[in-house]
């Protein structure tokens, strides 16, 4: 019986930190996975201008489907 019960204690510490890491990866993870995805899929879908200027991360881009009073412009690699 004692057995049984040490084996059933270490089936709940397993349970519990399985538990912590699965909620540590969706609170800390996560998050950064999903912006780096959302960045990206923004950017091949963008309108973006011809060419880079000296000094800049990327090409100044656009997303296409909101309206022009609205738009919203973001930088995106140059793929050339």
């Amino acid at each position: 019986m004692r057995q049984a019960m040490g084996e059933l204690n270490s089936s709940i510490i397993v349970v519990i930190v399985v538990g912590l890491l699965i909620a540590a990866f969706y609170g800390l993870v996560w998050p950064t996975i999903k912006e780096g995805l959302k960045s990206n899929s923004r950017c091949a879908d963008a309108v973006c201008d011809v060419g880079i200027k000296s000094g800049q991360v990327g090409v100044e881009c656009y997303s296409p489907h909101v309206e022009e009073g609205k738009r919203e412009y973001f930088y995106c690699p140059y793929k050339g």
